[in-house]
């Protein structure tokens, strides 16, 4: 009885399964596994990796905040030429020159033919002179007369170069860049500073007599100058207390040049020869001279 009961059951069992199989659905197969995936319920298979479930939105709601923009970044080097022009005249304005002096230096580096690169290069040639470092101010100051002839204030350049010439004893030099200063820049207005100063330096040579000529061109052509008062005392000094009589605005007095027929050629060779005797007073009278009614010529420089 029971061997009947079973191989009935067994029977019925049989013919269920392929009525349940000829109502598969696939569409419906397909739209349970688009929802699997959705609740990312999709089985793996051994070894496959694991997939991270990427982070939801943050607890407290809304979206994370970052800072703004910032299309100029103030990094170490990076610094644009205005930034480091900047920062080099705000140190150069409160005296720290040492400071004006790096970054003037990089400007000039990065940025040599920025509209302010005349302007950085004098400043930065300036503070070296306020350090004294004035060798380096000499090569600066060069560079301003050189590289930036148009730069306003090209003939403090040039004048500061015989200044700085005259801070390292080098008399002889300073003197050229001076007579070389008032021939080129005649109309600057220290053009009176460069003959007192030119007169001074001819006093450590022990040239009395174009110490003399250099303080009159300050007293009969400047009467308004700063200078005035200090040239007059020298020259009374120079002259015993006795000044000429003769009108002011027409000195009489010659300076030591050779006559006015020598070319620039033999203004230069004289003056080249005297230079290679120890001479140096008329070594100076004649390239000065030279300098003075030559200035166009390719000897002057």
């Amino acid at each position: 009885m029971f061997h009947r009961y079973f191989f009935y059951c067994l029977c019925v069992l049989l013919l269920t399964v392929p009525i349940e199989a000829s109502n598969f659905n696939p569409f419906e197969l397909e739209i349970n596994l688009s929802k699997d995936f959705e609740v990312e319920r999709v089985d793996s298979y051994p070894g496959q990796p694991g997939n991270p479930v990427p982070p939801g939105p943050p607890v407290g709601g809304g979206f994370p905040t970052y800072p703004p923009y910032n299309p100029s970044p103030s990094y170490p080097g990076y610094e644009s030429a205005s930034q480091l022009y900047q920062r080099g005249l705000n140190a150069y304005s409160q005296s720290d020159f040492r400071n004006a002096i790096s970054y003037f230096t990089q400007f000039l580096d990065r940025f040599p033919y920025d509209l302010k690169a005349g302007e950085a290069c004098f400043y930065c040639a300036d503070s070296y002179k306020q350090l004294n470092d004035f060798y380096n101010a000499i090569t600066l100051f060069r560079r301003v007369v050189n590289q930036y002839p148009s730069f306003k204030k090209v003939d403090e350049a040039a004048f500061f170069i015989g200044f700085c010439l005259v801070k390292v004893n080098d008399f002889y030099g300073a003197l050229g860049e001076f007579r070389s200063f008032v021939v080129k820049f005649s109309l600057s207005h220290l053009v009176d500073n460069a003959w007192y100063v030119s007169g001074r330096t001819h006093e450590q040579i022990q040239d009395i007599q174009n110490a003399i000529f250099c303080y009159r061109k300050v007293v009969y052509e400047f009467p308004n100058s700063e200078v005035y008062r200090a040239s007059r005392d020298r020259l009374n000094a120079l002259e015993g207390n006795h000044p000429p009589t003769y009108p002011p605005t027409n000195p009489p007095y010659p300076p030591t040049y050779p006559p006015i027929n020598v070319s620039d050629r033999e203004l230069y060779d004289r003056g080249h020869s005297e230079l290679v005797r120890g001479n140096y007073p008329k070594a100076i009278s004649y390239f000065s001279e030279l300098i003075e009614r030559y200035p166009q010529s390719d000897l002057a420089d």
